[in-house]
């Protein structure tokens, strides 16, 4: 976390039918609560590598 970045975990329960479906959902949820608070970021549910550059320290 930095005062430009910010990344993530989510961790969610679905059905194991559901997965994509709700995967989905989650995603397109939390992009648009990001739009709600005027911001921009991209949205993914694949697993991110961690970042070239270390975290700011909190």
């Amino acid at each position: 976390m930095s005062a430009d970045r910010l990344t993530a975990r989510l961790q969610f329960w679905h059905h194991p039918l559901h997965g994509a479906v709700v995967s989905a959902a989650v995603v397109i949820a939390v992009f648009d609560a990001l739009g709600g608070l005027r911001t921009t970021g991209t949205v993914t549910s694949v697993p991110a590598p961690p970042p070239l550059v270390p975290s700011d320290p909190v």
